[in-house]
């Protein structure tokens, strides 16, 4: 029964509520099949654009492709690339006026075929389901991604520990 369980709970930290395969990017390096199962990336030339910018190497071969993201203005902000040999390439605006990332290039690549475009969503994270021969899309089972693309400055990371810090002392004096 043990072992019954531990599966179990294991096949439930590798997928959704739907049954998919969640793997979330980022544009540094963080690329997570669970949040406890990381996986390899390393810099490196894209073969087709000879840009060198991050690499993700994926636990599949995945369909061969383009991801573009778009801002709300319709800029391209990010394009994903995935080569069909187990690899997805990220390139990112360097011009966003962010933190520089790993995955930032001065000019993108042109986009292939076959391609997808998502309008990037507000909170830095855009859920990518890829169907048939969507970019990315795995045959063996369903997959989503998640890009995110904008990470909190650390000021505002220190902003949010200041104030949980705070509450804590408050209700602390409180008791």
């Amino acid at each position: 029964m043990g072992i019954a369980v531990g599966t179990w709970l294991l096949a439930g930290t590798f997928t959704s509520v739907h049954g998919q395969q969640i793997l979330r990017l980022d544009e540094f390096g963080n690329g997570y099949i669970t949040p406890s199962l990381p996986f390899a990336y390393s810099m490196a030339v894209e073969p087709i654009s000879g840009l060198s910018t991050l690499q993700y190497t994926l636990p599949f071969n995945g369909v061969a492709g383009d991801v573009r993201l778009q801002s709300t203005g319709g800029a391209l902000s990010d394009l994903l690339r995935f080569d069909g040999a187990g690899h997805v390439w990220f390139f990112s605006d360097i011009t966003d006026g962010g933190t520089i990332s790993l995955a930032d290039v001065a000019i993108f690549p042109t986009p292939g075929t076959p391609s997808a475009t998502l309008l990037e969503q507000q909170n830095g994270e855009t859920l990518y389901i890829p169907n048939g021969l969507d970019p990315g899309y795995k045959a063996t089972g369903p997959v989503a991604y998640r890009f995110i693309t904008e990470v909190p400055e650390p000021a505002a990371i220190a902003l949010i520990g200041l104030g949980a810090g705070l509450l804590c002392f408050r209700r602390s004096r409180r008791g």
